[in-house]
């Protein structure tokens, strides 16, 4: 069985754009950036502030996101949509 992906939409304030962030997956060595993943640029590093500052996406506004996550090979996703500090 694989590991359980768990993951938090969240919306940005400015453009609206949802991102995925990856709440159990550090993108860098020392363990400061979360990985996220959004329709635009992707994969990256994150702060994890960012599950703090901005809002909760909503599931009609991550459907499609989560759907591509899929088609690219993400299984087993566990969406957490409350507040993770």
């Amino acid at each position: 069985m694989k590991n359980e992906i768990k993951i938090t939409f969240v919306k940005s304030p400015e453009e609206g754009e949802i991102c995925a962030v990856f709440v159990n997956e550090f993108w860098d060595r020392f363990k400061t950036k979360l990985t996220s993943y959004m329709h635009i640029g992707q994969h990256a590093g994150c702060s994890p502030d960012i599950l703090k500052n901005w809002p909760l996406a909503t599931e009609q506004e991550y459907r499609s996101l989560l759907e591509e996550l899929n088609t690219i090979g993400y299984e087993n996703i566990k969406i957490i949509q409350s507040r993770i500090h």
